[in-house]
C-alpha cells in the first residue's frame, strides 16, 4: 500500500444488491473506473449517478465528503478499479466530476486521468 502519492489501487467486484454504505473521506483524490456493470454513487457534495464502463469519476475528498457506492444492478456484479491519490495540499475543497471516454478513444491508447498541473492528454 502506497507508492509516493499513490495510496492504493483497489480492484473490486461487488455482487448485486451489495455495496458500501455512507462513509467519510478527507484529503484524498479518488478515481473510479468501471470495467463491467454499473456503480451507483451518491455524495455530500451533491455529486452522484451511475458510473458505467468507459466512465471515470473523480471525487476530491478535500475538507471532507461522505459518500456511498452500490451495485446499480439487481442481477449482475459490478467490477471496478478505484485509485486513491494523496493530494499535495490538505484542506482543499471537496468536489466531484464524471466523464465518459468513448470506446473508440480508448482502444489501443492510454489516457491521462490525473495530473498535478491539470494538463490534458489532447
Amino acid at each position: 500500500m502506497g507508492f509516493r502519492s499513490l495510496r492504493v489501487i483497489n480492484d473490486d467486484t461487488v455482487q448485486p444488491g451489495q455495496g458500501f454504505g455512507t462513509h467519510p473521506h478527507r484529503d484524498m483524490e479518488i478515481l473510479t473506473y468501471v470495467l463491467q456493470g454499473g456503480l451507483a454513487h451518491r455524495d455530500s457534495t451533491g455529486g452522484g449517478g451511475e458510473i458505467r464502463p468507459g466512465d471515470v469519476q473523480r471525487m476530491s475528498a478535500g475538507t471532507g465528503v461522505a459518500h456511498s457506492e452500490f451495485n446499480a444492478s439487481r442481477t449482475d456484479p459490478v467490477h471496478f478499479l478505484q485509485i486513491w491519490i494523496v493530494p499535495e495540499q490538505r484542506g482543499l475543497a471537496a468536489g466531484y466530476e464524471q466523464k465518459n471516454f468513448p470506446a473508440d478513444e480508448r482502444k489501443g491508447a492510454l489516457r491521462l486521468l490525473a495530473s498535478r498541473t491539470g494538463a490534458r492528454d489532447r
